[in-house]
């Protein structure tokens, strides 16, 4: 047996070489593993976990999740004091916790069945065991192999934890534009004119009296100036809990950040969990005893932190609540999206209050993506009254689930901006400034990244494996784009999971056809490029098709699939469609992109009768939704009742 060196940076790479020369080096993140300036090699062991192993892992994570809620609420730790009853649901963030943390453990333990060693050294970033904004979350970037190692997940071998310097960031998953010209060009002009009264503190009258609004989407911000005209005073309630967005807050800890901190051990979780989570592990036929115990001790440590922060926040979440609600009767409140164990208790706090929530839904993803439908009964139609939706598909989705039969859902299409490009002008020449000269020209091709590093966030059922991404990343950029005879931009989704994940420009060194772009919202690019590529049916999608180019779209039955047989069929006819499960798709895409930029456009318009078809039921729905959102609105204040939730009904809501 040898020794093995488990590195997450250049940094630890090094310390390897310096420290454990005999040590095999290794890692689960192939963007380490391909680093072009790695002092020496480093195998990336993510390889030996497959795609339908993965979705394995994913699907059963959710079916855990959900048994974890009812044997918590059976043993009445939803009546804890602090706590809403009747308003534990903690599955949707449990269930990423459980993907991610069973995914990145059956890595290591693939690996170790295969190549026994005789010593492990956990070279790592030294992070917390705990998501300081999350507890109910692995730590966003420090490797869950050290609290695990602590657990005893690696039994009889020897470990020695060395850890480095953590990474050093200051902003993550911003994709705010540092250009006000940019940053309005796409808003409808009513929104511009609402958002500019609203900061500059301008009194409105509002006779028929205040809706409140926590959470917003772009559907929102164009229906609050309908209903500024229609006689509402617009009051937005903020942020009622932290996020990670922007700038970062490096002074808030979570409590018990070790997890020998008995505070954290809960007997009353893990008497209602009684040695279940050990069989469900045990079931999945990956782990040995040692494994199986080890993960079921992390994720019990898990949820006693979660609980004890929520129990922590709810109480200032209520007061702030019950504060800005006084004195309103029966009041209304806007939202995109009540979501994960706060939003569960905002719901059940908000009805205690009186009050109705109108949920914009968050993107068209339900009424697209298979993964949504496992995760529907824990998301937004469980934490809402009413539920507007985007399309007609969304609606069908949500309804199908069990907490739909007491809500009321209506269809209202997406926002105007996103179903088209408004100034397109304008918009291409701030784009156009952004970029090198090679990549202003009419024939330029943008690849749309909607394939996300899962790292300790791994979510839906049918997510890519972190190698399954790089493979198609590196042969998009290096073997096709690289190649072609139209320059490309590559845009890479903007989120990060990885402690280390640097830009593609420095994996991809010496490229002359290929730029990347920063993690600036791809609606401030989609003018510029004459074909768009993308995939995986989320709401990013609407975003490409309303940019009124071609679309090539890259589509698997293995991972990021869509909702059934007759949406997949949908989208090979109505779109350019390449198959990423055979063999050949490198070729297909590669001939396909190489055709003069009429023949593709002809192409695409040869589709013109499949795809609008597609796009009215699940892309892109009716036009004109703030104005619909708004007639709803205005019904459910005055307390006329919501159209009822059938298809005709609603689309006759939705067409006014």
């Amino acid at each position: 047996m040898t020794e093995h060196a488990f590195v997450d940076s250049i940094a630890a790479v090094e310390h390897a070489v310096s420290h454990f020369a005999g040590a095999h080096r290794i890692t689960d993140n192939p963007l380490l593993a391909a680093d072009p300036r790695l002092p020496a090699t480093v195998e990336c062991i993510d390889e030996n976990v497959t795609q339908a192993q993965a979705n394995g892992l994913a699907t059963a994570a959710v079916q855990i999740a959900t048994d974890i809620d009812r044997r918590l609420v059976a043993a009445g730790i939803d009546r804890r004091p602090g706590l809403i009853p009747g308003h534990l649901r903690l599955a949707g963030t449990t269930s990423r916790l459980l993907s991610s943390l069973l995914y990145r453990a059956a890595v290591m333990a693939n690996y170790l069945r295969d190549r026994p060693a005789a010593a492990l050294h956990l070279i790592i970033g030294d992070g917390p065991r705990f998501d300081p904004l999350q507890p109910f979350h692995l730590p966003y970037l420090a490797s869950p192999l050290r609290p695990l190692a602590e657990a005893g997940f690696f039994g009889d071998i020897s470990v020695h934890l060395a850890l480095q310097p953590p990474p050093a960031l200051d902003r993550i998953n911003d994709t705010a534009l540092d250009d006000l010209i940019g940053r309005l060009a796409p808003l409808p002009i009513p929104a511009i004119l609402f958002e500019l009264a609203h900061r500059a503190h301008l009194p409105l009258p509002g006779p028929r009296g205040p809706l409140f609004v926590l959470g917003e989407n772009d559907t929102i911000r164009e229906t609050l100036p309908r209903l500024a005209a229609r006689g509402f005073a617009i009051r937005r309630l903020g942020r009622l809990h932290s996020a990670r967005v922007g700038n970062l807050d490096h002074t808030e800890t979570s409590a018990g950040n070790n997890f020998s901190d008995p505070r954290l051990e809960d007997a009353q979780i893990a008497q209602a969990l009684n040695g279940s989570l050990d069989q469900h592990f045990h079931a999945l036929d990956i782990f040995d005893t040692a494994q199986t115990a080890a993960l079921a001790q992390v994720t019990l440590l898990h949820l006693g932190a979660g609980l004890a922060r929520l129990t922590a926040q709810v109480p200032e979440i209520s007061a702030r609540l019950r504060t800005a609600l006084a004195g309103t009767d029966n009041p209304v409140i806007l939202t995109n999206g009540l979501l994960g164990p706060v939003g569960a208790q905002v719901f059940g706090l908000c009805k205690a209050l009186g009050a109705t929530i109108v949920d914009f839904e968050h993107g068209t993803t339900v009424g697209l993506s298979a993964a949504s439908q496992g995760r529907i009964e824990f998301g937004e139609i469980a934490t809402s009254d009413a539920l507007i939706c985007c399309t007609d598909q969304s609606r069908k989705s949500f309804s199908a689930a069990a907490a739909a039969t007491t809500k009321r859902l209506a269809v209202v299409g997406v926002a105007d901006q996103q179903r088209r490009v408004l100034r397109r002008a304008l918009q291409r020449q701030r784009a156009r400034r952004r970029v090198p000269p090679r990549y202003r020209g009419a024939d330029t091709i943008m690849h749309v990244s909607t394939l996300l590093w899962g790292g300790n966030m791994r979510a839906t059922v049918d997510p890519p494996t972190e190698s399954r991404i790089w493979h198609i990343d590196q042969t998009l950029i290096a073997q096709i784009y690289e190649k072609l005879n139209k320059p490309v931009l590559f845009k890479p989704y903007p989120t990060r999971r990885f402690a280390y994940q640097p830009d593609y420009a420095d994996l991809f060194p010496g490229l002359t056809n290929v730029a990347f772009l920063k993690d600036e919202d791809f609606r401030y690019w989609r003018a510029l490029p004459a074909v768009l590529v993308s995939a995986a049916p989320t709401g990013t999608l609407g975003w490409c098709v309303g940019a009124d180019r071609p679309l090539v779209y890259l589509g698997s039955r293995h991972m990021n699939t869509v909702l059934d047989d007759q949406l997949q069929a949908d989208f090979a006819a109505a779109f350019l469609y390449i198959d990423l499960d055979r063999s050949d798709w490198p070729d297909r895409l590669a001939k396909l992109l190489h055709l003069p930029l009429t023949e593709i456009q002809d192409l695409w318009t040869a589709k013109a009768e499949a795809r609008t078809p597609l796009l009215n039921r699940a892309l892109i729905g009716p036009a004109h939704p703030g104005r619909h959102a708004a007639k709803l609105i205005a019904e459910i204040a005055s307390r006329r009742p919501l159209p009822a939730a059938n298809p005709h009904s609603a689309n006759k809501a939705a067409t006014g």
